[in-house]
């Protein structure tokens, strides 16, 4: 297993793995291949952008892409933000996912990152994984929403 920093040349094949692994089950989005892209270009401009790519024999296998934002009323130190992680669904349940996290982890604590915050689904893989894996939910933070129509 290697791990890489991920570039602009990256983020095509990673929209192209987004598409394919969102677009099926759990999660049976409808992502189109320029959605895909915009999304996955739109986290890689963030200022404070960090990915990696999680690869074997020149085939990519995972992907991580966060940022990193000031903490909410400290004087120094970041929160990061994961907003994109997965790995393609051939390659789950191998450890190459808890890999992946940790080497995200362990970046983010060395560049002076205090928490790691993220949303997920409650219902899916996904939610577990991260169980499995120390991440636990905040009982003071309600995510909300609302749909909005002209």
């Amino acid at each position: 297993m290697n791990i890489k920093k991920l570039e602009p040349i990256d983020i095509g094949n990673c929209a192209n793995d987004f598409l394919e692994s969102f677009n099926s089950p759990p999660w049976c989005g409808n992502w189109s291949q320029t959605s895909a892209n915009e999304y996955v270009a739109d986290i890689y401009s963030h200022p404070k952008f960090i990915g990696f790519v999680l690869y074997e024999r020149e085939k990519n296998i995972a992907y991580a892409l966060c940022y990193n934002k000031c903490l909410w009323g400290q004087t120094e130190g970041y929160e990061t933000c994961l907003e994109l992680f997965f790995v393609k669904a051939v390659y789950q349940n191998k450890g190459y996912g808890k890999f992946l996290l940790k080497h995200m982890e362990n970046y983010a604590l060395a560049h002076n990152s205090k928490s790691i915050k993220f949303i997920t689904r409650t219902d899916t893989d996904a939610y577990h994984f991260y169980g499995k894996n120390d991440y636990e939910l905040s009982s003071k933070v309600v995510y909300m929403g609302k749909q909005l129509s002209s």
